[in-house]
């Protein structure tokens, strides 16, 4: 066993858990200096269970509640994947993978974002299965996104739940390049698939109608409140998602107010998207401080997301997936497509331009049809 934390190695195993705490400590808190410095976090630790990791780190602050415990479900499960390989866990809130893996001073951590495995954990609801497909090792960040979308959606994909099984990363990735699904903003090609309502040809004629209407305020010089009020009215042009979300308009918050934020609970995660929303006509790169090589984002797209940073700072909390959407501008020139390359770099908000938007509603307007057509 590789864990640091080792029962039958203390004097007092068979003593009080009291006993056992304070021998621990003194030691515990030396590592914690030591993950504090190598990763640059301020590392705290929390006692979990005296037969699975002890004394177990994180990187923000818990309070335990009257029955809650700081990992519960899936914890003796997760320890007994992990004691063979790993010295130190670090639980996490910020980083943006499942799992990441750091060697520090010759002791391997592994670092885990504690609310998606709890994500995961309330969806599978097998222990072992969830642990299984939580550390599995996904090629790259973008596959692992996807397939957290894909289990947040799973209901929702009737016509290909039997194709993919939802403890097996392997068959879910085999459907994903079946349908050509190569980002996670693509499953929304899964989702209309089983969405039977959406097929009726009069609701397409609708969705298409309100396409060519969306189409006319964004190349025009449309103010943004018109469009504030278009989009929030026609939220599946965002993301068909949304069509099940709650919805509410300049929420008042400490901070401001957003212009859209979207609301959906399930399995007691509760998922927040923060919209802010610019003119279409508003210009969104420049060139002309760095030449045509070095593009840079304008001072007002800046601002929109410093501000959409503030929003999801103030809602953050335990049991909240948030994600941030600014929406801005158009793709002109090629310089615009540079915001492609930013969003690269951005974590937990994406900007995003609104021809990109006409574009990919567009694709699913398109994949509604042909379904249609086979059904005749």
């Amino acid at each position: 066993m590789k864990y640091y934390f080792v029962l039958n190695n203390l004097q007092s195993r068979n003593g009080s858990l009291k006993q056992i705490r304070r021998e621990i400590e003194s030691f515990v808190i030396d590592i914690a200096d030591e993950l504090s410095a190598t990763l640059n976090k301020d590392i705290r630790y929390y006692w979990t269970m005296r037969n699975t990791f002890g004394f177990i780190f994180t990187d923000f602050e818990w309070s335990r509640g009257q029955y809650e415990r700081l990992i519960g479900k899936g914890e003796i499960d997760l320890f007994d994947r992990l004691k063979d390989d790993f010295d130190y866990v670090v639980l996490s809130r910020t980083t943006d993978r499942n799992f990441r893996i750091r060697n520090v001073n010759d002791k391997k951590v592994i670092i885990i974002n504690l609310t998606h495995f709890k994500e995961f954990l309330n969806i599978i609801r097998d222990k072992t299965n969830t642990v299984k497909l939580f550390l599995y090792k996904f090629e790259d960040k973008s596959q692992e996104e996807l397939i957290r979308s894909w289990l947040r959606n799973y209901e929702k994909f009737e016509e290909v739940k039997e194709e993919a099984r939802i403890t097996d990363v392997d068959s879910m990735l085999e459907v994903l390049n079946k349908y050509k699904i190569e980002n996670s903003s693509d499953l929304d090609k899964l989702i209309v698939l089983g969405i039977e309502t959406m097929k009726k040809i009069s609701q397409i004629q609708i969705f298409e109608s309100d396409l060519q209407e969306f189409k006319g305020y964004i190349d025009g010089e449309t103010s943004e409140e018109v469009l504030h009020d278009f989009l929030f009215n026609h939220l599946w042009l965002i993301d068909f998602q949304y069509m099940l979300y709650r919805k509410k308009k300049k929420e008042i918050l400490e901070v401001g107010q957003p212009d859209i934020t979207v609301y959906k609970d399930a399995f007691g995660i509760e998922r927040i998207a923060i919209i802010e929303l610019k003119r279409a006509d508003q210009e969104i790169i420049t060139t002309a401080y760095r030449g045509e090589k070095k593009p840079v984002i304008l001072a007002e797209v800046g601002k929109a997301i410093s501000q959409t940073i503030h929003y999801l700072e103030e809602l953050k909390s335990k049991n909240k997936i948030l994600e941030g959407i600014v929406i801005v501008g158009k793709k002109k020139e090629i310089k615009d497509t540079f915001i492609e390359n930013f969003n690269t770099y951005l974590h937990g908000v994406k900007v995003m331009t609104y021809d990109e938007i006409y574009d990919r509603a567009k694709n699913i307007i398109d994949i509604l049809k042909q379904a249609s057509e086979k059904d005749q």
